[in-house]
């Protein structure tokens, strides 16, 4: 073999270590994200579900309120009925107290609704990146493919063309040694004839 055909078997497995190191990376570094994806997934469900829940209890709340100011309206408990004009300081500090309570429950639940909003939004702009990140991966790794198939059609051409040389190489050889017994036939007989005269 000559010294460019072993340069060339030298190459060519130095570019298939190459070739095999990038794939091994490659699958390393893509192997993970979409563990992560579908935990910020199912993240998100859990918050929507609570902020759901948060929001129909401060619905509920809130036609409870208004429930309580129509009784209070309509004065069906004798505490808070007003009967003569000396009770009505009393009802009026007792459901005053009744709906400040209301009020801070409200308020408490609204901040929690809150709370529960901005983590949502927080889990949909990670979810937006996870997904750009994603689209991102995808298309590398479709480009690192098509790159990787351009390769092994270069090295099947190098291939195809070390093995013609090769062929070349013997079908020459071949013909060498074939002049060389018809070079060495025609000297021994033209030593014969010179020895024959």
């Amino acid at each position: 073999m000559t010294t460019v055909g072993k340069l060339l078997v030298f190459m060519n497995l130095v570019f298939s270590l190459v070739v095999g190191a990038f794939a091994v990376m490659d699958y390393t570094a893509r192997t993970h994200w979409s563990e992560a994806y579908k935990k910020l997934e199912s993240q998100y469900a859990v918050s929507a579900g609570t902020a759901a829940a948060y929001k129909s209890e401060s619905e509920r709340l809130l036609k409870q309120q208004v429930d309580l100011n129509e009784k209070l309206a309509a004065s069906g408990d004798k505490e808070l009925r007003v009967e003569r004009p000396e009770d009505a300081g009393r009802v009026a500090a007792k459901a005053a107290v009744l709906l400040d309570e209301r009020a801070r429950s409200i308020d408490a639940l609204k901040k929690q609704l809150e709370d529960k909003n901005r983590e949502t939004a927080d889990l949909k702009v990670a979810l937006a990146k996870a997904s750009t990140t994603t689209t991102v991966s995808v298309a590398d790794v479709a480009r690192r493919q098509e790159d990787t198939s351009k390769l092994v059609s270069q090295l099947n051409d190098e291939r195809n063309k070390n093995n013609m040389l090769v062929i070349e190489k013997n079908r020459l050889r071949d013909e060498k040694t074939a002049a060389d017994i018809d070079k060495n036939a025609f000297k021994a007989r033209a030593e014969q004839l010179a020895s024959d005269n």
